[in-house]
Protein backbone atom coordinates (compact mmCIF):
# COMPACT_ATOMS: atom_id res chain seq x y z
CA UNK A 1 0.00 0.00 0.00
CA UNK A 2 2.45 2.39 1.14
CA UNK A 3 4.75 1.54 -2.19
CA UNK A 4 1.29 2.33 -4.42
CA UNK A 5 0.82 5.51 -2.67
CA UNK A 6 5.00 6.65 -3.31
CA UNK A 7 4.14 5.90 -6.63
CA UNK A 8 0.74 7.71 -6.72
CA UNK A 9 2.84 10.63 -4.95
CA UNK A 10 6.20 10.61 -7.69
CA UNK A 11 4.00 10.32 -10.79
CA UNK A 12 1.44 13.50 -9.59
CA UNK A 13 4.76 15.49 -8.68
CA UNK A 14 6.05 15.20 -11.51
CA UNK A 15 3.08 16.00 -13.41
CA UNK A 16 2.61 18.62 -11.49
CA UNK A 17 5.71 20.52 -11.64
CA UNK A 18 5.92 20.15 -15.40
CA UNK A 19 2.32 21.64 -15.58
CA UNK A 20 3.58 24.77 -13.27
CA UNK A 21 6.98 25.16 -15.11
CA UNK A 22 5.28 24.59 -18.83
CA UNK A 23 2.28 26.56 -17.94
CA UNK A 24 0.47 25.11 -20.99
CA UNK A 25 -0.84 21.74 -20.06
CA UNK A 26 -4.27 23.27 -18.18
CA UNK A 27 -6.75 20.81 -20.24
CA UNK A 28 -4.77 17.81 -19.95
CA UNK A 29 -7.13 16.26 -17.74
CA UNK A 30 -10.17 16.50 -20.43
CA UNK A 31 -8.27 16.19 -23.31
CA UNK A 32 -9.12 12.77 -24.03
CA UNK A 33 -12.65 13.36 -24.35
CA UNK A 34 -16.15 11.89 -22.49
CA UNK A 35 -18.58 9.56 -22.73
CA UNK A 36 -18.07 6.06 -23.30
CA UNK A 37 -19.28 5.79 -27.09
CA UNK A 38 -17.15 8.61 -28.18
CA UNK A 39 -14.34 7.02 -26.24
CA UNK A 40 -14.91 3.79 -27.84
CA UNK A 41 -14.35 5.48 -31.08
CA UNK A 42 -11.30 6.54 -30.44
CA UNK A 43 -12.63 10.67 -29.98
CA UNK A 44 -13.62 10.86 -33.62
CA UNK A 45 -17.07 12.05 -32.68
CA UNK A 46 -16.47 16.05 -33.77
CA UNK A 47 -19.08 15.15 -36.65
CA UNK A 48 -21.86 13.18 -34.71
CA UNK A 49 -25.34 15.03 -33.86
CA UNK A 50 -27.96 14.15 -31.99
CA UNK A 51 -25.87 12.78 -28.82
CA UNK A 52 -25.94 14.25 -25.14
CA UNK A 53 -21.71 14.18 -24.86
CA UNK A 54 -21.64 16.79 -28.00
CA UNK A 55 -21.76 19.09 -25.27
CA UNK A 56 -18.57 19.02 -24.71
CA UNK A 57 -17.16 17.79 -28.06
CA UNK A 58 -18.96 19.96 -30.41
CA UNK A 59 -21.95 22.29 -29.26
CA UNK A 60 -23.52 22.23 -32.67
CA UNK A 61 -24.33 18.67 -32.77
CA UNK A 62 -27.08 19.20 -29.54
CA UNK A 63 -29.12 21.63 -32.09
CA UNK A 64 -31.53 18.49 -33.60
CA UNK A 65 -32.05 17.03 -29.96
CA UNK A 66 -34.89 18.77 -29.13
CA UNK A 67 -36.07 17.02 -25.91
CA UNK A 68 -34.66 16.47 -22.55
CA UNK A 69 -31.14 14.16 -21.84
CA UNK A 70 -28.96 13.12 -19.40
CA UNK A 71 -25.65 11.32 -19.79
CA UNK A 72 -23.30 9.90 -16.83
CA UNK A 73 -20.14 8.36 -16.69
CA UNK A 74 -17.41 6.98 -14.42
CA UNK A 75 -14.06 5.55 -15.48
CA UNK A 76 -10.73 4.56 -13.49
CA UNK A 77 -7.48 5.07 -15.16
CA UNK A 78 -3.68 3.81 -13.82
CA UNK A 79 -5.16 0.89 -11.49
CA UNK A 80 -8.15 2.86 -9.88
CA UNK A 81 -5.61 5.30 -8.82
CA UNK A 82 -6.91 8.48 -10.81
CA UNK A 83 -11.05 8.68 -10.58
CA UNK A 84 -12.56 10.20 -13.84
CA UNK A 85 -16.86 11.43 -13.66
CA UNK A 86 -18.50 13.18 -16.11
CA UNK A 87 -22.24 14.48 -16.36
CA UNK A 88 -23.68 15.98 -18.84
CA UNK A 89 -27.43 17.41 -19.42
CA UNK A 90 -29.43 18.61 -22.40
CA UNK A 91 -32.55 21.06 -22.66
CA UNK A 92 -34.49 22.77 -25.70
CA UNK A 93 -35.97 26.10 -25.46
CA UNK A 94 -37.53 27.77 -28.62
CA UNK A 95 -35.37 27.36 -31.33
CA UNK A 96 -32.16 26.57 -29.06
CA UNK A 97 -30.79 23.65 -27.05
CA UNK A 98 -29.29 24.20 -24.21
CA UNK A 99 -26.58 22.12 -22.26
CA UNK A 100 -24.60 21.55 -19.45
CA UNK A 101 -21.61 19.33 -19.00
CA UNK A 102 -19.41 18.90 -15.69
CA UNK A 103 -15.89 16.98 -15.46
CA UNK A 104 -14.29 15.80 -12.26
CA UNK A 105 -10.89 13.91 -12.14
CA UNK A 106 -8.95 13.28 -9.39
CA UNK A 107 -6.26 11.21 -7.94
CA UNK A 108 -6.88 11.01 -3.98
CA UNK A 109 -4.53 10.09 -1.09
CA UNK A 110 -1.50 11.52 -2.24
CA UNK A 111 1.38 11.60 0.44
CA UNK A 112 2.19 14.49 1.55
CA UNK A 113 6.18 13.69 2.28
CA UNK A 114 7.23 18.16 2.56
CA UNK A 115 6.99 17.61 6.26
CA UNK A 116 8.71 14.33 6.52
CA UNK A 117 12.40 13.58 7.54
CA UNK A 118 14.62 10.96 7.14
CA UNK A 119 17.53 9.34 8.88
CA UNK A 120 20.73 8.49 7.05
CA UNK A 121 24.08 6.60 8.03
CA UNK A 122 27.66 7.75 6.99
CA UNK A 123 27.47 6.56 3.97
CA UNK A 124 24.60 8.77 3.08
CA UNK A 125 22.09 5.44 2.92
CA UNK A 126 18.70 6.14 4.03
CA UNK A 127 17.91 4.00 7.18
CA UNK A 128 14.50 5.14 8.94
CA UNK A 129 11.74 7.54 8.00
CA UNK A 130 9.79 9.41 10.15
CA UNK A 131 5.89 9.03 9.47
CA UNK A 132 4.90 11.28 11.61
CA UNK A 133 4.56 14.53 10.06
CA UNK A 134 3.24 12.48 6.78
CA UNK A 135 0.06 13.98 5.66
CA UNK A 136 -2.15 13.27 2.65
CA UNK A 137 -4.11 15.38 0.05
CA UNK A 138 -5.92 15.31 -3.22
CA UNK A 139 -5.46 16.39 -7.13
CA UNK A 140 -8.46 17.39 -8.32
CA UNK A 141 -9.33 19.43 -11.31
CA UNK A 142 -13.25 20.12 -12.63
CA UNK A 143 -14.45 21.74 -15.63
CA UNK A 144 -17.95 23.15 -16.24
CA UNK A 145 -19.24 23.33 -19.64
CA UNK A 146 -22.21 25.99 -20.46
CA UNK A 147 -23.21 25.12 -24.31
CA UNK A 148 -26.10 25.97 -26.99
CA UNK A 149 -26.49 24.72 -30.17
CA UNK A 150 -28.72 25.92 -32.62
CA UNK A 151 -30.05 24.73 -36.30
CA UNK A 152 -29.11 27.96 -38.84
CA UNK A 153 -30.85 26.38 -41.78
CA UNK A 154 -31.63 23.05 -42.90
CA UNK A 155 -27.99 21.85 -43.61
CA UNK A 156 -26.16 23.78 -41.00
CA UNK A 157 -26.04 24.26 -37.32
CA UNK A 158 -23.98 26.06 -34.94
CA UNK A 159 -23.21 26.29 -31.14
CA UNK A 160 -21.17 27.51 -28.24
CA UNK A 161 -19.41 26.37 -25.14
CA UNK A 162 -18.69 28.76 -22.17
CA UNK A 163 -16.07 26.83 -19.88
CA UNK A 164 -14.89 26.89 -16.14
CA UNK A 165 -11.79 25.42 -15.56
CA UNK A 166 -11.00 24.97 -11.88
CA UNK A 167 -8.14 23.30 -10.31
CA UNK A 168 -6.53 22.15 -6.74
CA UNK A 169 -3.52 20.51 -5.68
CA UNK A 170 -2.95 20.55 -1.79
CA UNK A 171 -3.29 24.41 -0.64
CA UNK A 172 -3.03 25.51 -3.82
CA UNK A 173 -6.19 26.23 -6.41
CA UNK A 174 -6.71 27.95 -9.39
CA UNK A 175 -9.34 28.83 -12.05
CA UNK A 176 -9.78 29.50 -15.57
CA UNK A 177 -12.39 31.14 -18.33
CA UNK A 178 -12.61 29.86 -21.98
CA UNK A 179 -15.13 30.09 -25.08
CA UNK A 180 -15.62 27.20 -27.68
CA UNK A 181 -17.30 27.92 -31.05
CA UNK A 182 -18.43 24.84 -33.84
CA UNK A 183 -20.44 24.10 -36.64
CA UNK A 184 -21.64 21.37 -37.83
CA UNK A 185 -22.40 20.80 -41.77
CA UNK A 186 -24.99 17.86 -43.56
CA UNK A 187 -23.24 16.83 -46.93
CA UNK A 188 -26.12 14.55 -47.62
CA UNK A 189 -28.30 12.24 -45.20
CA UNK A 190 -25.80 10.01 -44.14
CA UNK A 191 -22.78 12.31 -44.19
CA UNK A 192 -21.66 15.35 -42.22
CA UNK A 193 -18.73 17.54 -41.48
CA UNK A 194 -17.82 19.27 -38.02
CA UNK A 195 -15.71 21.98 -36.42
CA UNK A 196 -14.78 22.87 -33.16
CA UNK A 197 -12.67 25.63 -31.98
CA UNK A 198 -11.64 24.75 -28.76
CA UNK A 199 -10.12 27.68 -25.96
CA UNK A 200 -10.89 29.89 -29.73
CA UNK A 201 -9.17 33.25 -27.42
CA UNK A 202 -6.68 31.02 -25.20
CA UNK A 203 -7.39 29.95 -22.10
CA UNK A 204 -5.64 31.31 -19.21
CA UNK A 205 -6.07 29.21 -15.70
CA UNK A 206 -4.39 31.35 -13.13
CA UNK A 207 -3.13 29.87 -9.79
CA UNK A 208 -3.79 31.67 -6.42
CA UNK A 209 -0.18 31.29 -4.92
CA UNK A 210 3.23 32.11 -7.18
CA UNK A 211 1.54 34.39 -9.78
CA UNK A 212 1.97 30.95 -11.52
CA UNK A 213 -0.20 30.81 -14.77
CA UNK A 214 -1.16 27.85 -17.76
CA UNK A 215 -1.88 28.84 -21.01
CA UNK A 216 -4.23 26.86 -23.01
CA UNK A 217 -3.65 27.17 -26.67
CA UNK A 218 -6.54 27.40 -29.50
CA UNK A 219 -7.34 23.55 -30.91
CA UNK A 220 -9.23 23.08 -33.99
CA UNK A 221 -10.93 20.07 -33.97
CA UNK A 222 -12.66 18.76 -37.51
CA UNK A 223 -13.68 16.18 -38.83
CA UNK A 224 -16.49 13.67 -40.85
CA UNK A 225 -18.66 10.98 -40.18
CA UNK A 226 -20.17 8.74 -42.67
CA UNK A 227 -23.44 6.10 -42.21
CA UNK A 228 -23.32 3.34 -44.81
CA UNK A 229 -27.19 1.40 -44.07
CA UNK A 230 -28.51 -1.77 -45.27
CA UNK A 231 -31.93 -3.33 -44.05
CA UNK A 232 -31.53 -2.71 -39.81
CA UNK A 233 -27.99 -2.43 -40.24
CA UNK A 234 -25.62 0.67 -39.82
CA UNK A 235 -22.14 1.19 -40.69
CA UNK A 236 -20.69 4.66 -39.07
CA UNK A 237 -16.94 5.70 -40.54
CA UNK A 238 -15.61 8.51 -38.70
CA UNK A 239 -12.58 10.48 -38.90
CA UNK A 240 -10.75 13.27 -37.06
CA UNK A 241 -7.96 15.82 -36.92
CA UNK A 242 -6.80 17.28 -34.37
CA UNK A 243 -5.40 20.78 -35.11
CA UNK A 244 -2.67 22.34 -32.42
CA UNK A 245 -0.93 25.57 -33.54
CA UNK A 246 1.83 24.86 -30.52
CA UNK A 247 5.11 23.72 -32.86
CA UNK A 248 5.02 20.14 -31.27
CA UNK A 249 7.54 18.97 -33.47
CA UNK A 250 8.33 15.05 -31.66
CA UNK A 251 4.83 14.46 -29.85
CA UNK A 252 2.54 14.91 -32.86
CA UNK A 253 1.67 12.73 -35.95
CA UNK A 254 2.33 15.26 -38.36
CA UNK A 255 4.52 18.39 -37.88
CA UNK A 256 4.26 21.61 -40.60
CA UNK A 257 6.29 24.11 -38.78
CA UNK A 258 3.89 25.58 -36.10
CA UNK A 259 0.97 23.04 -37.07
CA UNK A 260 0.78 19.90 -35.65
CA UNK A 261 -2.02 17.03 -36.55
CA UNK A 262 -3.29 14.11 -34.57
CA UNK A 263 -5.97 11.93 -35.97
CA UNK A 264 -8.17 9.76 -34.54
CA UNK A 265 -10.40 6.86 -36.21
CA UNK A 266 -13.62 4.56 -35.57
CA UNK A 267 -15.98 2.78 -36.25
CA UNK A 268 -19.55 1.91 -35.16
CA UNK A 269 -21.93 -1.13 -35.63
CA UNK A 270 -25.79 -1.00 -35.26
CA UNK A 271 -28.24 -3.53 -35.43
CA UNK A 272 -31.87 -2.04 -35.03
CA UNK A 273 -30.41 0.73 -33.31
CA UNK A 274 -30.30 -1.38 -30.39
CA UNK A 275 -26.99 -2.77 -29.92
CA UNK A 276 -23.42 -0.84 -31.13
CA UNK A 277 -20.21 -2.46 -31.33
CA UNK A 278 -17.40 -0.10 -31.98
CA UNK A 279 -13.51 0.42 -32.35
CA UNK A 280 -11.41 3.04 -32.61
CA UNK A 281 -8.10 4.62 -32.51
CA UNK A 282 -7.29 7.85 -31.26
CA UNK A 283 -4.58 10.70 -31.38
CA UNK A 284 -2.26 8.48 -29.52
CA UNK A 285 -2.54 5.89 -31.49
CA UNK A 286 -4.43 3.75 -28.63
CA UNK A 287 -6.48 0.85 -29.45
CA UNK A 288 -10.46 1.55 -28.20
CA UNK A 289 -13.13 -0.79 -27.62
CA UNK A 290 -16.55 -0.85 -26.63
CA UNK A 291 -20.00 -1.73 -27.19
CA UNK A 292 -23.75 -0.33 -26.60
CA UNK A 293 -26.98 -1.71 -25.57
CA UNK A 294 -30.69 -0.25 -25.54
CA UNK A 295 -31.76 -1.33 -22.52
CA UNK A 296 -35.36 0.28 -22.64
CA UNK A 297 -37.15 3.35 -24.60
CA UNK A 298 -35.38 6.17 -23.52
CA UNK A 299 -31.77 4.11 -21.80
CA UNK A 300 -29.06 3.45 -23.20
CA UNK A 301 -25.63 2.28 -21.54
CA UNK A 302 -22.50 2.03 -23.59
CA UNK A 303 -18.75 0.76 -22.39
CA UNK A 304 -15.75 1.51 -23.53
CA UNK A 305 -11.98 0.47 -22.84
CA UNK A 306 -8.91 1.57 -23.94
CA UNK A 307 -5.17 -0.45 -23.94
CA UNK A 308 -2.39 1.42 -22.08
CA UNK A 309 -0.81 2.59 -25.12
CA UNK A 310 3.28 2.50 -25.71
CA UNK A 311 3.60 2.02 -22.15
CA UNK A 312 2.04 -1.43 -20.75
CA UNK A 313 2.55 -0.29 -17.15
CA UNK A 314 -0.37 2.22 -17.06
CA UNK A 315 -3.00 -1.04 -17.72
CA UNK A 316 -6.34 -0.76 -19.09
CA UNK A 317 -8.77 2.30 -18.82
CA UNK A 318 -12.68 1.22 -18.37
CA UNK A 319 -15.26 3.66 -18.72
CA UNK A 320 -19.38 2.94 -18.23
CA UNK A 321 -22.04 5.51 -19.58
CA UNK A 322 -25.75 5.53 -18.68
CA UNK A 323 -27.59 8.01 -21.13
CA UNK A 324 -31.08 8.80 -21.27
CA UNK A 325 -33.11 10.89 -24.15
CA UNK A 326 -36.50 11.49 -24.44
CA UNK A 327 -37.71 10.99 -28.19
Amino acid sequence: MFLKKFLTTLTVGILATTTLAAGKFGDEFYSNGVGARALALGGAFVSFEGDVNSVFWNPSGIAKVRSFGVSVMHAEKFGGELMFDHFSVLYPVSDFTFGFSYVRSSVDGILDTRNGSVTRNSDGQITNIDFTNISEFSDTDQLFNFAFGREWNEKLAVGANFKVIHRSIAEFSANGFGIDVSGLYKIRENWRVGANLQNATTTIVSWDKGASKEYIRPLLKVGTSYDLMKNRNRFTFALDADNRFEGRDYSSQVSLGALSLDFRIGVEYSFAELVFLRFGVDDVERLNFGAGFKIAKYFTVDYAVSEGGQSENLGRAHRFSLNFLLN
